[in-house]
């Protein structure tokens, strides 16, 4: 979500959690979602990375956009955020 907000483009591809793709498995082994590969917005490396926290970190490290936005006061935390995220993951794949 903070992606589109940045208005960063960025390609979204649905992972069903209890049956992950063989390709996905093959390209991030550790195979944790959310996950994203490169950086959208910012150095695209191509380097896969997983999990709210980390993807986060990447995003709001090397894009302009996606740190301004971060760091907007808004109803939610980061931390809540991030929470409220995994709830949402939850719901969709349970």
């Amino acid at each position: 979500l903070i992606l589109a907000e940045a208005r960063v483009p960025f390609e979204l591809i649905l992972i069903d959690h209890y049956a992950k793709p063989q390709w996905f498995r093959n390209a991030y082994p550790p195979a944790k979602t959310p996950a994203m590969q490169g950086t959208p917005g910012g150095v695209d490396s191509g380097e896969w990375v997983g999990g709210f926290s980390d993807l986060l970190e990447r995003a709001v490290g090397q894009s302009t956009q996606v740190a301004r936005i971060a760091r907007q006061r808004g109803p939610l935390s980061l931390k809540d955020a991030e929470g409220l995220c995994e709830k949402l993951t939850s719901s969709l794949v349970g």
